[in-house]
Protein backbone atom coordinates (compact mmCIF):
# COMPACT_ATOMS: atom_id res chain seq x y z
CA UNK A 1 0.00 0.00 0.00
CA UNK A 2 2.98 2.35 1.38
CA UNK A 3 4.44 1.81 -2.24
CA UNK A 4 1.34 2.65 -4.77
CA UNK A 5 1.14 5.83 -2.72
CA UNK A 6 4.67 7.02 -3.19
CA UNK A 7 4.53 5.45 -6.98
CA UNK A 8 1.74 7.40 -7.21
CA UNK A 9 2.66 10.71 -5.73
CA UNK A 10 5.83 11.15 -7.80
CA UNK A 11 4.14 10.18 -11.32
CA UNK A 12 1.67 13.22 -10.06
CA UNK A 13 5.11 15.36 -9.54
CA UNK A 14 6.06 14.04 -13.22
CA UNK A 15 2.68 14.21 -15.37
CA UNK A 16 1.15 17.47 -13.93
CA UNK A 17 1.72 20.51 -15.82
CA UNK A 18 3.43 23.32 -13.80
CA UNK A 19 1.10 26.44 -13.33
CA UNK A 20 1.79 30.20 -14.73
CA UNK A 21 2.39 33.08 -12.46
CA UNK A 22 1.79 36.54 -13.39
CA UNK A 23 4.21 38.52 -11.33
CA UNK A 24 3.09 42.41 -10.92
CA UNK A 25 2.65 44.76 -13.00
CA UNK A 26 5.50 46.93 -10.51
CA UNK A 27 7.36 49.91 -11.10
CA UNK A 28 10.62 51.14 -9.73
CA UNK A 29 12.24 54.30 -10.37
CA UNK A 30 16.46 54.29 -11.26
CA UNK A 31 19.03 56.35 -12.83
CA UNK A 32 16.63 58.87 -13.75
CA UNK A 33 13.83 56.66 -15.46
CA UNK A 34 10.75 55.10 -14.46
CA UNK A 35 10.39 51.18 -14.88
CA UNK A 36 7.17 48.96 -15.42
CA UNK A 37 7.27 45.44 -15.45
CA UNK A 38 5.80 42.35 -15.36
CA UNK A 39 7.11 38.76 -15.34
CA UNK A 40 5.40 35.52 -16.02
CA UNK A 41 7.42 32.02 -15.03
CA UNK A 42 6.26 28.66 -14.90
CA UNK A 43 6.14 27.20 -11.24
CA UNK A 44 6.58 25.16 -8.79
CA UNK A 45 10.51 24.95 -9.74
CA UNK A 46 12.81 22.08 -8.89
CA UNK A 47 16.64 22.37 -8.21
CA UNK A 48 18.05 21.76 -10.91
CA UNK A 49 15.92 23.59 -13.16
CA UNK A 50 16.15 24.73 -16.70
CA UNK A 51 13.15 27.65 -16.71
CA UNK A 52 11.43 29.87 -19.20
CA UNK A 53 10.53 33.28 -18.26
CA UNK A 54 8.58 36.00 -19.91
CA UNK A 55 8.75 39.84 -19.15
CA UNK A 56 7.28 42.70 -20.05
CA UNK A 57 8.43 46.34 -19.50
CA UNK A 58 8.77 49.97 -19.95
CA UNK A 59 10.80 52.55 -19.78
CA UNK A 60 10.02 56.14 -19.15
CA UNK A 61 12.56 58.62 -18.35
CA UNK A 62 11.74 61.00 -15.56
CA UNK A 63 13.31 64.05 -17.53
CA UNK A 64 11.00 66.67 -19.88
CA UNK A 65 11.02 67.20 -23.60
CA UNK A 66 12.30 63.81 -24.56
CA UNK A 67 12.02 63.11 -27.80
CA UNK A 68 13.71 59.30 -28.19
CA UNK A 69 13.97 56.25 -26.17
CA UNK A 70 15.63 53.43 -26.71
CA UNK A 71 16.49 49.45 -24.53
CA UNK A 72 19.55 48.02 -26.00
CA UNK A 73 19.83 45.52 -23.10
CA UNK A 74 17.91 43.34 -20.53
CA UNK A 75 18.91 41.20 -17.32
CA UNK A 76 16.88 39.50 -15.06
CA UNK A 77 17.96 37.52 -11.96
CA UNK A 78 16.80 35.41 -9.45
CA UNK A 79 17.69 35.73 -5.59
CA UNK A 80 17.58 33.63 -2.11
CA UNK A 81 16.79 35.30 0.78
CA UNK A 82 18.24 34.31 3.65
CA UNK A 83 16.53 35.44 6.75
CA UNK A 84 18.95 34.48 9.51
CA UNK A 85 21.69 36.57 7.74
CA UNK A 86 19.21 38.87 6.22
CA UNK A 87 21.00 38.69 2.96
CA UNK A 88 20.22 37.96 -0.33
CA UNK A 89 22.61 35.46 -2.75
CA UNK A 90 22.06 35.06 -6.71
CA UNK A 91 20.84 32.02 -7.85
CA UNK A 92 20.27 32.13 -11.40
CA UNK A 93 20.94 35.31 -14.25
CA UNK A 94 19.91 35.86 -17.97
CA UNK A 95 20.60 39.00 -20.52
CA UNK A 96 19.02 39.66 -23.53
CA UNK A 97 21.02 42.25 -25.79
CA UNK A 98 19.24 43.99 -28.82
CA UNK A 99 21.12 43.85 -31.51
CA UNK A 100 18.64 46.54 -33.31
CA UNK A 101 17.76 48.77 -30.07
CA UNK A 102 14.05 49.10 -29.10
CA UNK A 103 12.87 52.47 -30.29
CA UNK A 104 9.87 54.47 -28.44
CA UNK A 105 9.10 58.40 -28.94
CA UNK A 106 8.98 59.03 -25.36
CA UNK A 107 8.44 55.62 -23.74
CA UNK A 108 9.60 52.25 -24.81
CA UNK A 109 7.91 49.01 -24.20
CA UNK A 110 9.06 45.69 -25.16
CA UNK A 111 8.02 42.15 -24.53
CA UNK A 112 10.74 39.18 -24.46
CA UNK A 113 11.89 36.09 -23.01
CA UNK A 114 14.73 34.35 -21.26
CA UNK A 115 15.88 30.54 -20.68
CA UNK A 116 16.93 30.62 -16.81
CA UNK A 117 19.26 27.76 -15.60
CA UNK A 118 20.29 27.41 -12.23
CA UNK A 119 20.95 24.71 -9.24
CA UNK A 120 20.57 26.84 -6.20
CA UNK A 121 17.11 26.11 -3.85
CA UNK A 122 15.02 28.77 -1.59
CA UNK A 123 12.04 28.93 0.30
CA UNK A 124 12.13 32.78 -0.69
CA UNK A 125 13.22 33.63 -4.06
CA UNK A 126 12.70 37.17 -5.95
CA UNK A 127 13.05 37.81 -9.69
CA UNK A 128 15.66 40.94 -10.43
CA UNK A 129 15.79 43.42 -13.29
CA UNK A 130 18.64 45.94 -15.12
CA UNK A 131 17.75 47.65 -18.08
CA UNK A 132 20.09 49.39 -19.77
CA UNK A 133 19.28 52.11 -22.72
CA UNK A 134 19.42 55.82 -23.81
CA UNK A 135 17.00 59.20 -24.14
CA UNK A 136 17.17 62.20 -26.11
CA UNK A 137 16.05 65.02 -25.36
CA UNK A 138 16.32 68.98 -25.89
CA UNK A 139 19.47 69.22 -24.01
CA UNK A 140 21.21 65.93 -25.20
CA UNK A 141 21.39 62.00 -25.33
CA UNK A 142 21.74 60.19 -21.60
CA UNK A 143 22.46 56.58 -20.65
CA UNK A 144 21.11 54.47 -18.61
CA UNK A 145 21.49 51.33 -16.69
CA UNK A 146 18.61 51.31 -14.43
CA UNK A 147 18.63 48.19 -11.72
CA UNK A 148 15.76 47.44 -9.02
CA UNK A 149 16.06 45.87 -5.43
CA UNK A 150 16.59 41.80 -5.46
CA UNK A 151 13.30 41.17 -4.44
CA UNK A 152 11.54 43.37 -7.10
CA UNK A 153 9.03 40.54 -7.89
CA UNK A 154 8.03 37.34 -5.54
CA UNK A 155 8.16 35.45 -3.29
CA UNK A 156 8.37 31.83 -4.61
CA UNK A 157 10.36 28.97 -3.68
CA UNK A 158 12.94 26.73 -5.52
CA UNK A 159 12.76 22.48 -4.10
CA UNK A 160 15.36 20.63 -4.26
CA UNK A 161 14.53 17.78 -7.31
CA UNK A 162 14.29 13.98 -7.14
CA UNK A 163 16.75 14.15 -10.07
CA UNK A 164 19.13 16.38 -8.39
CA UNK A 165 22.73 15.23 -7.16
CA UNK A 166 22.19 16.67 -3.63
CA UNK A 167 19.06 14.64 -3.51
CA UNK A 168 20.39 11.67 -4.58
CA UNK A 169 23.43 11.78 -2.28
CA UNK A 170 21.32 12.49 -0.02
CA UNK A 171 19.09 8.96 -0.84
CA UNK A 172 22.48 6.93 -0.68
CA UNK A 173 23.29 8.67 2.51
CA UNK A 174 20.05 7.35 4.16
CA UNK A 175 20.31 3.85 2.54
CA UNK A 176 23.79 3.74 4.44
CA UNK A 177 22.92 4.80 7.36
CA UNK A 178 19.74 2.10 7.27
CA UNK A 179 22.52 -0.60 6.40
CA UNK A 180 24.71 0.29 9.37
CA UNK A 181 22.23 0.41 11.45
CA UNK A 182 20.78 -2.93 10.58
CA UNK A 183 24.19 -4.55 10.86
CA UNK A 184 24.55 -2.59 14.22
CA UNK A 185 21.50 -4.24 15.23
CA UNK A 186 22.58 -7.91 14.24
CA UNK A 187 25.83 -7.83 16.29
CA UNK A 188 24.09 -6.11 19.14
CA UNK A 189 21.48 -9.46 19.13
CA UNK A 190 24.82 -11.81 18.17
CA UNK A 191 26.91 -10.17 21.24
CA UNK A 192 23.68 -10.71 23.55
CA UNK A 193 23.42 -14.55 22.40
CA UNK A 194 26.45 -15.37 22.94
CA UNK A 195 26.70 -13.49 26.28
CA UNK A 196 23.57 -15.78 26.77
CA UNK A 197 25.54 -19.23 26.02
CA UNK A 198 28.52 -18.24 27.80
CA UNK A 199 26.67 -17.94 30.75
CA UNK A 200 24.61 -21.34 29.96
CA UNK A 201 27.87 -23.19 29.66
CA UNK A 202 29.18 -21.41 33.25
CA UNK A 203 26.17 -22.54 34.90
Amino acid sequence: MKRAIVVSTLFLLLVVPSTGIVFGPVSYYADSVKVTVQLTADTPWQSPFTEGVEISLGIAPLSDNITQVNITEVIVSVHSYDSGSGSFSLVCAGSREFSTPVMGVTTANVTTSFLLLGMGTGADCYFSLAVSGAYKNSTGVFSFQSRSSENLLGPFAISLGITSPLFIVGIVMMALFAVVLVLGLIGIKKSRGAVVRRRTIES
